[in-house]
């Protein structure tokens, strides 16, 4: 198993703490899917509120009269990766009754 991080700092302030990457595609077993399940129904809250945030963050500054478009171009970014975890999400969804179904048959032997 390995273990990746990231950390994004946008103007001074970190706009997305570290996330776990977790993976050994030869040995996945249904607990690590199901984990993997939580952690990315985590991700996908926290993104959902990173994303809440920095689009608050882009009306201040318009209404402040600043230039907003690189926290905007944040916005995007962010957006594009918010999409990712809702797709691997599903992936994960689809993985699990594949496993199931192993761990059942496993059972009837």
């Amino acid at each position: 198993m390995y273990q990746a991080a990231l950390t994004l700092r946008f103007l001074g302030h970190t706009v997305w703490e570290t996330i776990p990457l977790l993976g050994n595609a030869a040995m996945r077993t249904l607990r690590d899917e199901e984990d993997d399940l939580i952690l990315a129904d985590r991700h996908i809250a926290e993104s959902n509120e990173r994303v809440a945030t920095l689009i608050r963050l882009v009306e201040r500054e318009k209404e402040a009269g600043l230039d907003a478009a690189e926290c905007e171009n944040l916005v995007y970014v962010m957006q594009d990766v918010l999409k990712t975890f809702v797709e691997h999400r599903q992936l994960i969804i689809e993985k699990i009754p594949l496993l199931r179904r192993q761990v059942s048959r496993l059972g009837d032997e």
